[in-house]
């Protein structure tokens, strides 16, 4: 018995000394708690970023904490939050699920769509507390820009759009210059061909994905694809994997670029506010050369891929 009772004893003071580590872990302050919706690649990519430029800083007090979001329960999660200065969520699900919580510290969206951020700030109301975002989505002057560079023949450019919407043109979110084409906008028909059929007979000359879940999803980005390719309408994409789909171009931003840009804007966290986002500053122009030679369209093709800088970070 005497031995069973010392093995009992050192078995609870080994499970004593291994939990120890959870409860100083708890009650440590952090600088920034980073949220990860999920172990994607992408997230991954923007920590390893993170923690190189912390690794490189000579500052001491440069105190971040990575978490996922899967399997970390809630009580847990805001106890993480109130002992840091600042939370960045990367992703839709970690920014629905920190704002849910309603905890007052400043909260940085990243990684995240417009739209999903917008759907965000009505479901939580909390578009008057201390949130902004880094938003993915290139600002559509800077996509007009690169068309114009790359393809300077353009002269009526085409959107579509959730279903329902009305056609339009000359958009407000758009400064228009003499030098950009014209945006048609058409609402997505249940049959696709037939809405990439109307911006072609209405003198369309390429068509402009935008990040919209309800018209580029798994079961429609395909066919959009094709239908574009069918009447000879070269289509600008959002990422490199929509290069690689078909698109002629794709612009978009690196994980590691966007790390960049939210060390500024935790720098500068008072001016996050109200739900006001931020576009990336850095972004990639890619092209397809296939897709250019099957369309036959000019364009330079001596450097498929390249990053430019649209402002300064402080």
């Amino acid at each position: 018995m005497a031995g069973v009772r010392y093995i009992a004893s050192r078995t609870v003071l080994l499970i004593a000394a291994l939990l120890l580590p959870l409860v100083l872990v708890a009650d440590e302050k952090y600088d920034a708690l980073y949220v990860m919706s999920s172990q994607a690649t992408a997230y991954l990519t923007f920590k390893e970023s993170i923690e190189k430029r912390k690794d490189d800083s000579p500052s001491q007090g440069n105190h971040h904490l990575f978490v996922a979001i899967e399997h970390l329960p809630a009580a847990k999660l805001r106890e993480l939050i109130n002992n840091s200065r600042v939370v960045i969520t990367l992703g839709q699900k970690s920014t629905r699920e920190v704002s849910a919580l309603n905890v007052e510290k400043p909260h940085v969206a990243a990684l995240i769509t417009r739209e999903a951020y917008q759907d965000i700030l009505s479901e939580q109301d909390i578009s008057r507390g201390k949130h902004c975002a880094l938003v993915i989505d290139q600002p559509l002057d800077r996509i007009l820009r690169v068309i114009h560079d790359r393809l300077p023949d353009t002269r009526v450019a085409g959107i579509i759009e959730s279903p329902g919407v009305s056609e339009n043109t000359n958009p407000d979110n758009v400064t228009q210059q003499h030098n950009n084409p014209t945006i048609i906008r058409a609402p997505l028909d249940n049959n696709i061909h037939s809405t990439i059929r109307t911006l072609s007979q209405s003198g369309v000359d390429i068509i402009i994905a935008l990040h919209n879940q309800k018209v580029y999803n798994r079961s429609t980005a395909r066919n959009i694809l094709i239908s574009s390719y069918h009447f000879n309408l070269p289509l600008i994409g959002y990422s490199s994997a929509f290069v690689k789909a078909g698109a002629l171009i794709g612009i978009y931003s690196a994980p590691e670029s966007m790390a960049e840009d939210v060390i500024d804007i935790v720098n500068k966290i008072d001016r996050c506010f109200g739900g006001n986002m931020y576009h990336p500053s850095e972004y990639t122009v890619e092209v397809n050369p296939q897709v250019a030679k099957s369309l036959g369209i000019n364009i330079d093709t001596s450097d498929l891929k390249q990053t430019y800088q649209d402002r300064h970070r402080e």
